[in-house]
């Protein structure tokens, strides 16, 4: 209810309270993480506010939480990983957030890539995923790696008729 009814006056005492009550240990950080990409998903209006919010999280004065809050965060952006190379759009929404969350500075492209880079190199059959990931952080990508880059862009262009093959369109 906190994340889904969030508005920019309770971002203070919503903040004090998932703070002090649901960022107790790793498990219950992982639960807020999937709820705060539910909120972001259903309610993808809210993504800045949501991002602020976790910005606050993350900007706390205990480190060593705000440090595993955003490892945990940036870890379980592309988890669930998809049961098959074709994955839903809709399983994306919480992506938005996370351009905001890149936008506002409480991820930084440095943590985030190794996770894209970790996809391209071990679930290369994934191709619908990888490309539609790499079109939504095309623009972070390429002015900040450009090695990560140049392999997208090359895995791009292998795959072209592999995606042709699989659009409904034809």
């Amino acid at each position: 209810e906190l994340l889904f009814e969030l508005k920019a006056e309770s971002l203070s005492t919503a903040s004090s309270t998932i703070y002090s009550n649901y960022l107790k240990d790793t498990k219950s950080t992982i639960l807020f993480i999937r709820n705060l990409f539910l909120a972001a998903t259903y309610r993808p209006h809210q993504n800045e506010l949501l991002a602020e919010l976790f910005k606050t999280l993350t900007s706390g004065e205990n480190t060593n939480l705000s440090n595993m809050l955003t490892n945990l965060f940036c870890k379980h952006i592309f988890i669930p990983f998809p049961e098959s190379p074709s994955v839903p759009i809709y399983n994306l929404g919480h992506f938005r957030l996370v351009h905001y969350c890149l936008k506002n500075g409480s991820i930084s492209t440095a943590q985030l890539f190794p996770f894209i880079r970790d996809l391209l190199v071990n679930f290369p059959e994934y191709v619908n995923y990888i490309l539609f990931i790499f079109a939504f952080f095309v623009k972070e990508i390429y002015e900040q790696d450009t090695k990560l880059y140049t392999a997208l862009h090359e895995y791009y262009h292998n795959n072209v008729s592999y995606t042709a093959s699989q659009s409904p369109i034809r």
